[in-house]
């Protein structure tokens, strides 16, 4: 299982919003709700618990479309070992903010935490109702599938989980909730060597295999994503792909090849296993003039292609299409002393630079490298006051649900020593606009938004 962050300390969240009020009469309300719920965490801290459920009482008669307080009481009510009035306090919750994510998680985390699997499910496939792309709700809802014994759909949530974070792979190899499907095969599959083409997992025709340390992939599934077209000789058992301006040559067995008929010296040859073709991934992947990264703990290979022959743009067309994007980007924070779905750190935030139109996407795109790191870095150091505190801040640059450029800063870091992602396909990521009011957040392309 893999727990949600739970709700922040009373005083820096509370106080934190009464700050940021959306008016004055909100603010206020945040500042009285603030005071009990101060009150009510003192008391706990010296041990007078019925004092503290008083004072929380008291915040939810005065000001009950306060759901955070339902929240507080609830969790100190299981605290107490006093789950039935827990439970009735987070259903008050959910028929006033019934849409409310992080209650609904919080909620769930009870019912899971007292082996009542089948209410806990129901929470969850609504919360992924709420944000299809939650990937701790994915991960969570193939738990409790697993547990209740669902094998095809704790595979399938699973694998969702996965593909909007590829940590909750690293996880499930050693979650003890995944007992009941881990020799499925398709959950051996899940566990299995990935592989991320440009940000989009590759489906390959057979499973990668490792050889000496290093890992080959099937034939037609690697040349084929990177674009080149493949011929082959039965006879002398040789490979040819030829991408462009470039041919690569394989034959079987030997530890040589060749690319543009230079010879090149392989660690591992290409081979044939039960009939299907194998060949080095990290040698094909940078002949073909891609960069390739492993990641030993998550088994996964992430490929990056590189564009040929790009024209640069002159200061003046650059400087055009960055006002262009002045107008159109939507920008946003993400901070992680809030509620988040991410888990994020207190001293980490992520700032979402949104696009609707693929036509502002394909002007981003045309930018130089320096130019587009520069365009999120510089946002980033203007309005570091909205990340005050952080100690790193992710730029995701986004499209339709996925990042296609990614850097990580921090403060009066320079743009030229950034280093900038690419992920020309797109890599799934779950969106959400942050309500600090409330402490939750939801879905970004939800109807709603």
């Amino acid at each position: 299982m893999n727990f949600i962050k739970k709700i922040l300390p009373v005083i820096l969240v509370v106080f934190t919003i009464a700050l940021l009020g959306s008016s004055a009469n909100a603010e206020k309300e945040s500042v009285e709700v603030n005071n009990y719920l101060i009150h009510a965490e003192d008391e706990i801290e010296n041990g007078n618990f019925d004092k503290a459920l008083e004072y929380y009482d008291q915040a939810i008669q005065k000001y009950p479309s306060f759901v955070e307080s339902y929240a507080y009481k609830a969790e100190l009510l299981e605290e107490l070992k006093r789950s039935d009035e827990a439970i009735s306090e987070y259903e008050e919750a959910l028929k006033i903010e019934p849409n409310n994510i992080t209650i609904v998680l919080d909620f769930m985390n009870l019912y899971y935490s007292h082996d009542n699997f089948e209410e806990a499910a129901k929470l969850l496939d609504k919360a992924v109702a709420l944000d299809p792309k939650h990937s701790i709700a994915l991960y969570n809802r193939a738990c409790v599938y697993s547990i209740l014994n669902k094998k095809g759909e704790a595979i399938d949530s699973l694998k969702e989980s996965i593909l909007y974070d590829i940590n909750a792979k690293a996880n499930a190899m050693k979650d003890t909730d995944f007992e009941n499907i881990r020799t499925e095969v398709a959950f051996q599959a899940l566990m299995a060597t990935n592989v991320r083409l440009d940000g989009q997992f590759l489906e390959l025709e057979k499973a990668p295999i490792e050889k000496n340390g290093r890992i080959l992939l099937p034939l037609r599934g690697i040349f084929e994503g990177l674009g080149a077209k493949i011929n082959w000789n039965n006879k002398t058992k040789t490979i040819e792909a030829v991408k462009g301006n470039i041919t690569i040559s394989l034959q079987i067995g030997r530890s040589v090849s060749k690319v543009n008929k230079e010879t090149k010296k392989l660690d591992v040859p290409a081979t044939i296993v039960n009939g299907s073709t194998y060949v080095p991934v990290r040698f094909v992947s940078e002949a073909l003039g891609a960069d390739v990264k492993y990641y030993s703990s998550l088994k996964l290979i992430d490929i990056y292609t590189k564009d040929a022959d790009k024209r640069s743009l002159s200061k003046e067309e650059s400087e055009k299409i960055i006002t262009e994007l002045d107008k159109t980007v939507d920008k946003f924070v993400i901070d992680g002393i809030y509620r988040d779905p991410y888990n994020l750190e207190s001293t980490e935030a992520i700032i979402f630079f949104s696009v609707k139109d693929i036509s502002n996407l394909e002007k981003f795109k045309s930018l130089d490298d320096n130019i587009k790191a520069k365009y999120l870095n510089d946002y980033a150091q203007e309005n570091w006051g909205d990340v005050l505190g952080c100690e790193v801040v992710h730029l995701n640059f986004i499209f339709d649900g996925r990042i296609y450029y990614s850097i990580d800063t921090k403060y009066e870091a320079a743009s030229s020593s950034l280093e900038i992602k690419e992920y020309k396909k797109g890599l799934n990521f779950n969106v959400v606009v942050q309500d600090r009011e409330k402490n939750t957040y939801k879905y970004y392309y939800s109807s709603a938004q």
